[in-house]
């Protein structure tokens, strides 16, 4: 990867992997090494792929990127806020934003925000592609409150 498609913003690390007239995502997870093979998936797949360790850094990349039409993220992580509150917050600030939740271990009940899909982990990375591709096509607006798409 060259210098120019990797920079440094605010301890996020944003892979700026540009492909013309591409969605944009965004990963946060904070295993180094789960969320670089989810970046090398979905870049590979034809995305533009921004991410972040934490909901902290990954906040800071949602207000500097506009453009980002999908938060994949995990629940489980070090910060302000794990990855249940950064979903309910990218979706009462940017409803058009499309979001999936993954987790080994969380379950949504009852006060779960209204994510367009839940993952559980581990899964092969070509299933993030391919429900991303799926989310991106087919929904233009956001779930209903208290509902989630499946």
């Amino acid at each position: 990867m060259s210098t120019h498609e990797r920079t440094q913003r605010h301890g996020a690390t944003a892979e700026a992997r540009t492909v013309a007239n591409k969605p944009t995502v965004l990963v946060v997870d904070d295993d180094v090494f789960l969320r670089l093979e989810m970046d090398d998936a979905l870049a590979g797949a034809g995305f533009r792929v921004l991410s972040a360790a934490n909901a902290d850094a990954a906040e800071k990349l949602l207000q500097e990127h506009p453009e980002i039409a999908l938060l994949v993220t995990d629940v489980q992580m070090p910060g302000s806020m794990d990855g249940v509150a950064l979903a309910r917050s990218v979706l009462n600030q940017r409803p058009e934003i499309k979001v999936i939740i993954m987790s080994g271990y969380w379950r949504p009940g009852h006060d779960a925000p209204p994510v367009h899909m839940m993952l559980q982990k581990p899964f092969p990375p070509a299933t993030v592609i391919q429900h991303a591709r799926r989310l991106l096509r087919e929904h233009s607006d956001p779930p209903a409150p208290g509902r989630a798409w499946s």
